[in-house]
């Protein structure tokens, strides 16, 4: 009788941490969906607490205008209105977004006088919430994945951005002031 009792109560203890392991294991596969959903959800990035290679950091409203004002007319010039693949093509480095950021940080308004003629007519069209959230994801993307310290001719190689990422921060730097976001 009393073996009997033994081998339930065995039993019992047996079924009770194989229970436990299950729900542990559980548990953890969880945390990690959540941790995952976590990496992907873009935070709310905003462009004055946003940090800039210390060269551009310093440079000057009229020589930032200038660079930008040369980045619209290679934008034009490389006529991706007309291309939806090649507008996908990561073509621009993080040293000519930067500038373009920094352009966001001095609160300029960039004056593009045929957009039609320049952004393609998806962009054109985006609601400002959908315009936002695509300049969100890339300051985002600029957060995390763009080394300020490197040197400008390193940053110059850092070809990350394609020239959809261009034509958001192009054609929001032309609208957003007219609308507060």
């Amino acid at each position: 009788m009393n073996s009997i009792i033994f081998i339930t109560v065995f039993i019992i203890i047996i079924l009770l941490l194989i229970m436990w392991i299950i729900h542990k294991i559980n548990t953890e596969s969880e945390e990690e969906i959540k941790t995952v959903e976590t990496f992907f959800e873009t935070k709310e990035v905003s462009i004055k607490e946003l940090s800039l290679p210390m060269q551009i950091s310093i440079m000057d409203q009229e020589l930032v205008r200038d660079i930008v004002k040369g980045h619209l007319r290679t934008f034009k010039k490389l006529d991706y209105h007309q291309s939806d693949d090649r507008i996908n093509k990561k073509e621009w480095h993080s040293w000519q977004i930067s500038i373009m950021l920094k352009f966001y940080k001095y609160d300029m308004d960039l004056f593009v006088p045929n957009p039609k003629e320049i952004f393609p007519e998806y962009i054109i069209s985006l609601s400002r919430s959908a315009l936002q959230h695509n300049i969100n994801n890339i300051l985002a993307t600029y957060k995390n994945r763009v080394n300020i310290l490197m040197s400008k001719d390193r940053l110059c190689r850092d070809v990350i951005w394609s020239g959809l990422d261009v034509a958001y921060l192009l054609y929001f730097l032309s609208i957003y002031k007219n609308y507060e976001i």
